[in-house]
C-alpha cells in the first residue's frame, strides 16, 4: 500500500503547527518534530520525495539527530535554576492558577493549599515553574 508524499507546504503547515502547540505546553517534546517537518518541508520544494514513507523516515530521523545534538543546550536552558536573593522581589500574588510575579504569570509548585489573591513566598525558580511557600 502507498503512501502519497505530502506537498512541502503540507509539511510546513505541520511544522508550524507543532512549533505552536509546543509554545502552548512548554513540554520540548514536539519542538523536535516541529523543527524536523518545517526542515523536510523547505528540503521538499528541492529534493523528490517518491512516498510519504520517506517523508516520515526523514522527520524522524531528524527529530532524533535533532534531540540528541541539542539536548546538553537544553538541559543547560532547563537547569536554569536560580535562587531568589533580593527579599522584596520574593513575593507573588495567586492569580487563578497561576502566580503574578514581575508583571507574569507563571505556573507554580506548592507544598501547602493556596486560594486567589494569597500572597506567596517565591522559595525558587525552575526553568518556568516557580516553587512557593
Amino acid at each position: 500500500m502507498e503512501f502519497p508524499a505530502l506537498s512541502p507546504m503540507w509539511l510546513i503547515a505541520i511544522g508550524f503547527t507543532l512549533l505552536g502547540l509546543e509554545v502552548l505546553s512548554l513540554s520540548f517534546y514536539l519542538i523536535w518534530f516541529g523543527l524536523s517537518a518545517l526542515i523536510v518541508g523547505l528540503l521538499s520544494n528541492f529534493i523528490n520525495f517518491e512516498n510519504g514513507y520517506y517523508q516520515l523516515i526523514a522527520i524522524s530521523t531528524l527529530s532524533i539527530i535533532l534531540l540528541f545534538s541539542l539536548k546538553s543546550k537544553l538541559k543547560e536552558l532547563m537547569k536554569s535554576q536560580e535562587k531568589l536573593e533580593d527579599e522584596k522581589e520574593r513575593v507573588g500574588k495567586i492569580v487563578g492558577n497561576q502566580v503574578s510575579f514581575e508583571g507574569t504569570l507563571w505556573r507554580f509548585k506548592s507544598e501547602k493549599k493556596v486560594s486567589d489573591d494569597d500572597e506567596v513566598q517565591i522559595i525558587e525558580k525552575k526553568g518556568n515553574i516557580l516553587i512557593v511557600n
